[in-house]
């Protein structure tokens, strides 16, 4: 069984914080910046890989989006 942690991440618009659960060995290894966050993270959901991103969680990513479009 693959050990997994619990990421926390503010918003930067709401500031709310969002838990995300992640393989250790992927948060390792984006930590160190080998590789993407959709390459480690394929079951993660758009949004939720998003906010490793630009630290804008799924609800303000609607509005912050679509005002960019």
């Amino acid at each position: 069984m693959e050990s997994t942690i619990l990421i926390e991440i503010q918003c930067w618009k709401c500031k709310e914080m969002h838990k995300i659960e992640v393989p250790m060995e992927g948060w390792q290894q984006y930590k160190a910046g080998e590789s993407h966050v959709q390459d480690l993270f394929p079951d993660l959901s758009a949004p939720l890989r998003e906010m490793f991103i630009s630290r804008t969680c799924p609800t303000c990513q609607k509005k912050v989006f679509r005002k960019a479009e």
